[in-house]
């Protein structure tokens, strides 16, 4: 019970310091009074006594009660848990959600369309949501390359010359204006091109541009040197911690695209659709993400045009739920569709 001003304050926390926090309790003074000698003259002994009488345990960062959070508990009970941001194509909005502060893992054979679809998704983010992306692609080399893909999603029409209806200079402007308000680059010195690294440039685009989310594509581009007398198994679970940590503190989504390891072929010549627990490294992959997706094409028969998206993990039921939805997709401009046949 200390004088409610600086000095008293730096007293509190010496005072608890000495004595040990979890051995105290603050006493709060009503509004107007600087100490005891205040109340007892403002309002008299019978408030100096409840005052002390309902002193509260000293503050531990860390520790909660259920009454801290309970106003957010009967949020819920009025209001339902929020579910995250749809996409714009009904067969996976049924599926799959996304919500700032988490993260989701992107895997499929190479070439069965994930960095097209992460583009897609967040296309129809920005377009629907006015969401900001950053997005460290590596693999998407040069930029401008990337940037064309992008344009092609937005107008609707190839970037390049060909059979099909070619964007005009007015739609490629209009785009590109488009395109740069909503979409930043991470693209590191590649003797720098790290988890780390990439995470700091991305805070940077929260501070700056206010991201909400983040495209690491693919996991494998990355630096991962481990430090010495570290398994590549702990050093997975300490870097995906620090993207779960990242997604939760700044209030961003983040996917991270990889590659599962060498599949066998079965007897039709198909792949099998691969799992999270097919990622190169650690189990860790399906343990630490909120929700994974698999994506997955037949190329084994040329006339399907389907792209599977199996949804198989989705932590929080009010985000969706497992299951697999079809999409088609168009080359010409990487366009997803719900499939019409």
């Amino acid at each position: 019970a200390v004088d409610n001003d600086g000095p008293g304050e730096t007293l509190q926390k010496e005072l608890a310091r000495r004595l040990g926090i979890e051995k105290c309790k603050l006493v709060a003074w009503p509004g107007g009074c600087k100490d005891a000698n205040d109340v007892l003259t403002k309002h008299g002994k019978n408030t100096l006594k409840e005052c002390i009488e309902k002193a509260q345990p000293y503050p531990v960062k860390g520790l909660f009660s259920v009454k801290d959070v309970f106003d957010r508990v009967l949020n819920i009970y009025d209001h339902g848990l929020t579910g995250g941001e749809k996409i714009g194509l009904n067969a996976l909005d049924e599926l799959y959600s996304v919500k700032p502060g988490e993260w989701t893992l992107v895997t499929g054979i190479p070439s069965h369309g994930k960095s097209e679809l992460i583009d897609a998704m967040t296309m129809s983010l920005a377009e629907l949501h006015e969401w900001k992306i950053g997005v460290c692609s590596p693999e998407n080399q040069p930029l401008e390359r990337h940037v064309a893909k992008l344009l092609e999603k937005k107008v609707g029409k190839p970037f390049r010359k060909g059979s099909t209806e070619r964007m005009s200079s007015q739609d490629l402007m209009a785009a590109g204006s488009w395109v740069d308000k909503h979409f930043f680059f991470i693209l590191p010195d590649e003797d720098n091109l790290s988890i780390d690294e990439v995470l700091s440039l991305a805070r940077i685009l929260v501070f700056r541009e206010g991201i909400k989310g983040l495209v690491i594509d693919p996991w494998n581009e990355l630096d991962h040197n481990r430090p010495m007398g570290i398994t590549e198994t702990e050093y997975i679970s300490q870097a995906l911690t620090k993207i779960r940590r990242f997604a939760r503190a700044n209030g961003v989504h983040v996917w991270v695209v990889a590659h599962p390891t060498k599949l066998q072929k079965g007897t039709d010549g198909s792949y099998p659709v691969p799992s999270p627990y097919d990622v190169s490294g650690s189990a860790h992959w399906r343990n630490k993400a909120d929700n994974c997706l698999s994506i997955w094409r037949d190329l084994a028969n040329p006339g399907d045009r389907g792209v599977q998206v199996h949804v198989q993990k989705i932590r929080f039921k009010e985000n969706g739920k497992i299951g697999m939805a079809t999409l088609s997709y168009e080359y010409s401009t990487g366009k997803y569709r719900d499939c019409s046949f």
